[in-house]
Order: structure tokens, then C-alpha cells, then sequence
């Protein structure tokens, strides 16, 4: 993307409209932007469709908008997510379908195949390299190499360990392998506040990879089989599991760096982003219970700048919520991934917002 190149952010305002139709709203932002989809064109479609419990994720009525869309103007479309680094239920491909399929999104009611795109095991995909980036290759979901266009739609909230997700997130941590995920979350393995502790023993049966362990009753990590998945840090019910703010921004770094590598794979006018600013809640969709939201829903915003959208939406919650609604629940603002993704050539945090 050339950075000098400023591209709109579409926003279908919420706030101002006493009655809206979704569909309509999806349609008109779509209708404005340069993306392409040729005849016959595979579209890959991509969405978080929520751990089990969850309830404020993307909803798939929505997600059929899109598929009717692909369709109409010839492509075809596939629905698609990838496997967790955490030991949840969507950490394999056959799990990950029965959430799905608990959640709505099946083909019988949105019209498209719906695929977990690195493989039934999370570990098909191909090294994708980055240049000058904080990671310098990352492994991508396989079948990623087979779509011939992107559409990136992400639920817009807050992240404990990179401030926001949207659309930068959705690519960097949501179309890699598990090898991909732990490129990018190495780094975060957490320290134990001994003081919080209480020796239950949670971490230690929540880690799939065997690295929480008890001493005397305090809980320990081994730094050689922790890969930072965070499952022991949403798990501990005593809040004992700490991470120093470096590693939050290294991880941004990392994951602007893994979006790049994903988008590197789609030129310009075959990749757009659509972010929901719904339910806008506290966590990540990956959370496995209701979370109530943080603000009323504002809106819907589409660009082909990935970069821009988030900048965007960002500054539309803060003007909602407060510079400060994410940096008081996490404890940093996430405009390290912007910054990133800006310097690596992913788009412009300098935007026009166009209202329709």
C-alpha cells in the first residue's frame, strides 16, 4: 500500500439513527469501496466466531450479508477461522466446528462452507516472510494461499494483552497457525505474584502444555515449556498472573509484524475490512462467558486500509467512552500496533472518516 495514498473509513453511524437495518448498512458501506471480487474468485471470508460461552460475538446474520454479496458479484465464498493457541474448544478444527455450528454459523444458514483454515490440529500452514518486522517470518493458514480475495471482518473491543482488537488483530493472530500464534505470544510467558497465589492448582490443570507446576504450595511457570498462550492468566481466579507492560508492547509489535505477512499475500483491491463496533465489550471474544458491554453499540466501518479502520474505530470509542476506557481496564492503549503496522507499510493512520 502506498503510504502516501489516503484512504476513506466508511462509517455507518448507529448514534444518529433512531431505526437501521444491518443488512442495508453492510450493503451501502461495501458499495463504496474499491474491492474487487472477478468471476469465479474464491473469497475468503474471515471471522472470529466466539469461544464456547461467549455471547458477543459477530453474529452470523451479518456474516450472510457478506456471503450474499460475494455471490451477487460472482465469486464464492468461504467462511473461515482458525485454530487456538489456548487449550479451549476451539483449539482443534473438529471442536472449533461444534462451536460453530452452536453459534449459527453453519451452511445451511448462511449459504457457504464454513473451514478452519490450518488444518484439523492447527498446524498446516506456510512461512510467510517479513521484512524489517519485529518477527521476520510467520507460518500462515494454509488455505489462505488458495483464496484469491479477503474480507477481514472483526468484532471491534478491548484486549487484555494488546489494549484493542480489530482488524490488524484479526489478520496477525486470526489467519496463523499455532506456530504463527506462538511466534508472536513467546515472549509473553507471566511472572507469579506469590503474594496473590493461593496454590489451587488452576493453571496447572488449565495448561495444555505443561507449564504451570506447584512448590510448596505457590504456583511456578517453566519458561522452556511456556508459549505464552495466556490460558492461565485468564484461568487464575486470584488474579495472580502478572505481565510487565515491555512484553504487551513487543507483543503489539509482533502482531502488526504477522499482519503484514498476511496481507502481503492479497494486492490492494482484493483485500477490505469491515469492523463491527457492537457489543463492544472489555475482552476478546475468546473469553468463554458473557460479557457485558462497555458502551452502546456505535457502528459499522469499512475501508481497504487496515491501519485506518483501527485508527478510526479507536478514536470513535474514545470519543464515546474516553481516551482512557482500554488503558483502565488493561493497562495500555494499543496505538503500539498502529504505529507498527504504519511503519511496516500496512496503511495510514492518517484517515478521512466519510459518514453515510
Amino acid at each position: 500500500m502506498n503510504k502516501n495514498i489516503i484512504d476513506p473509513v466508511y462509517f455507518y453511524n448507529f448514534e444518529t439513527r433512531k431505526s437501521l437495518v444491518i443488512e442495508r448498512a453492510i450493503r451501502r458501506l461495501y458499495e463504496n469501496l474499491n474491492f474487487m471480487v472477478s468471476k469465479g474468485d474464491i473469497v475468503g471470508i474471515k471471522v472470529h466466531m466466539g469461544e464456547h460461552g461467549n455471547e458477543t460475538f459477530l453474529k452470523p446474520q451479518n456474516v450472510k450479508t457478506f456471503v450474499n454479496i460475494v455471490k451477487d458479484n460472482g465469486g464464492k465464498p468461504v467462511i473461515f477461522d482458525t485454530t487456538t493457541l489456548y487449550n479451549k474448544r476451539r483449539n482443534n478444527a473438529l471442536d472449533y466446528y461444534d462451536v460453530a455450528i452452536e453459534h449459527g454459523y453453519s451452511y445451511a444458514t448462511l449459504g457457504a462452507p464454513i473451514i478452519i483454515a490450518d488444518g484439523l490440529k492447527g498446524d498446516k500452514g506456510r512461512i510467510v516472510e517479513i521484512e524489517n518486522g519485529a518477527i521476520h517470518e510467520v507460518e500462515v493458514a494454509i488455505d489462505l494461499f488458495d483464496m484469491d480475495s479477503l474480507i477481514v471482518l472483526s468484532h471491534f473491543k478491548g484486549h487484555n494483552l494488546t489494549g484493542f482488537g480489530g482488524a490488524i488483530k484479526n489478520m496477525g493472530m486470526g489467519c496463523v497457525t499455532k506456530n504463527g500464534k506462538i511466534a508472536q505470544h513467546i515472549i509473553l510467558s507471566p511472572d507469579i505474584d506469590e503474594e496473590k497465589c493461593k496454590g489451587c492448582g488452576t493453571c496447572v490443570k488449565i495448561c495444555g502444555f505443561g507449564a504451570p507446576y506447584l512448590v510448596d504450595g505457590v504456583a511456578k511457570i517453566d519458561k522452556e515449556k511456556c508459549v505464552g498462550c495466556s490460558d492461565c492468566f485468564f484461568s487464575c481466579p486470584e488474579g495472580a498472573l502478572v505481565y510487565k507492560r515491555e512484553r504487551r508492547d513487543e507483543v503489539q509489535d509482533r502482531l502488526a509484524s504477522a499482519a503484514s505477512g498476511v496481507k502481503s499475500l492479497f494486492i490492494d483491491e482484493k483485500i477490505c475490512f469491515f469492523n463491527f463496533m457492537l457489543d463492544i465489550t472489555a475482552s476478546c471474544d475468546c473469553v468463554n462467558a458473557y460479557m457485558r458491554p462497555i458502551l452502546s453499540d456505535i457502528g459499522i466501518m469499512a475501508s481497504m486500509d487496515p491501519v485506518a479502520i483501527d485508527r478510526a474505530s479507536l478514536d470513535r470509542v474514545y470519543k464515546s467512552g474516553g481516551k482512557d476506557i482500554f488503558y483502565n481496564l488493561h493497562g495500555l492503549y494499543g496505538e503500539r500496533q498502529l504505529e507498527t503496522a504504519e511503519r511496516l507499510g500496512m496503511g495510514n493512520m492518517e484517515y478521512e472518516l466519510v459518514e453515510i
